[in-house]
């Protein structure tokens, strides 16, 4: 996914440029996962047309979204110094710009949100069953349910723009639409499985 750099005349201190942009494509691609897993899984009739057409295929695909929207949600909370080093982590980037009450009231919130899905950092999740019917999760882990991602993701979004403000450096959340969306496959899929009732194309 490329996204436009910084302009040369903003003035985001160079310290801190290369790590914040690398945060900001980090998150727009975790929001745009998470949207096209719930786009895919999150109702009973788009689980129950993924099976329909491919169930272990897609089952295997949401395994590995949810896998990795848990393990992305935890290397963005990883404190900002671990035993590798410093890491591209939010509460690297708000360290980094030193002062600013706003977002380390919020990056506290976002960390202490992030608490039940940190148990899992290094854990096996399990894995799906090939040959289940796929249905919607109404937790994506034991303790864990996609409300408490939607949170996450709203916190971490607000870091993300107080540190952006602060330097006059634009949007970091404004996204391009993208061709080929999750609501596209499932529009497609309704054409070749067509839900009972429906319309014709």
């Amino acid at each position: 996914m490329s996204r436009d750099p910084v302009p040369d005349g903003d003035p985001f201190p160079a310290e801190i440029r290369d790590l914040g942009m690398r945060v900001r494509e980090d998150l727009a691609r975790l929001r745009l996962k998470w949207s096209y897993y719930r786009e895919l899984f999150g109702s009973p009739e788009n689980a129950r047309l993924l099976t329909e057409t491919a169930r272990a295929c897609f089952q295997m695909v949401e395994e590995s979204f949810r896998h990795d929207i848990v393990l992305s949600l935890c290397r963005l909370s990883d404190p900002s110094r671990t035993l590798g080093g410093e890491s591209p982590s939010l509460a690297t980037l708000v360290a980094r710009c030193g002062d600013l009450p706003r977002a380390e009231d919020l990056l506290t919130a976002f960390q202490a949100a992030c608490g039940p899905l940190r148990r899992y950092r290094h854990r096996p999740l399990g894995h799906n069953d090939p040959d289940a019917p796929i249905s919607p999760r109404e937790h994506l882990l034991p303790d864990v349910d996609p409300s408490q991602i939607e949170e996450i993701l709203l916190l971490a979004g607000g870091i993300l723009r107080t540190v952006f403000g602060r330097f006059s450096a634009g949007d970091p959340l404004r996204e391009p639409a993208h061709a080929g969306s999750a609501a596209d496959l499932i529009d497609r899929l309704n054409v070749v499985h067509p839900r009972p009732g429906a319309a014709p194309p």
